[in-house]
């Protein structure tokens, strides 16, 4: 588990990060609620952060492609998410 200060550094960033955010999605769906947008915010950085520790073989074996393309299904599943 890690320690107090660390969690509290590691909420500002994120914090900051969605507050950067919800702009944008505001800008896509303009009748989101607050909280909707704060979920999104938080949907999308999951999985920007999540996708990047992936390795390359993890989308290859489920795509069954050669090369596939990693940031093409980021950025995919980011635009559905904030769209919708």
């Amino acid at each position: 588990m890690p320690s107090p200060k660390f969690r509290a550094l590691r909420h500002q960033l994120w914090a900051r990060f969605y507050e950067q955010l919800s702009p944008i999605l505001r800008k896509l769906q303009p009748e989101a609620t607050a909280s909707r947008l704060l979920l999104k915010a938080v949907v999308i950085t999951a999985i920007i952060d999540g996708t990047s520790m992936m390795p390359a073989e993890t989308f290859e074996n489920l795509r069954g492609q050669r090369h596939p393309s990693h940031d093409d299904e980021v950025v995919a599943a980011v635009l559905w998410m904030a769209g919708h």
